[in-house]
């Protein structure tokens, strides 16, 4: 596909878009593996938190504890 800039040479309208999009690529390829370091980093803070809150709710689920029971057991 062709088309014509504004001095009216041609242009290969294909090329120009495979450049752009691998461009884009990398781009979007290095922001994420930023924002993966970025979470990994994130999680790791919140691991120690998230293992208790999980613990707790895994342990009500195993031992099939009533409503009564969880309460006595860890009162808000």
């Amino acid at each position: 596909m062709t088309s014509s800039d504004r001095y009216e040479r041609p242009v290969d309208v294909k090329r120009f878009f495979k450049e752009d999009l691998f461009g884009l690529q990398r781009e979007f390829n290095k922001l994420t593996q930023i924002m993966e370091i970025q979470l990994k980093a994130l999680y790791d803070l919140l691991l120690k938190h998230l293992n208790f809150s999980f613990h707790y709710l895994l342990e009500i689920r195993q031992n099939n504890l009533s409503f009564v029971e969880r309460f006595h057991k860890n009162p808000l």
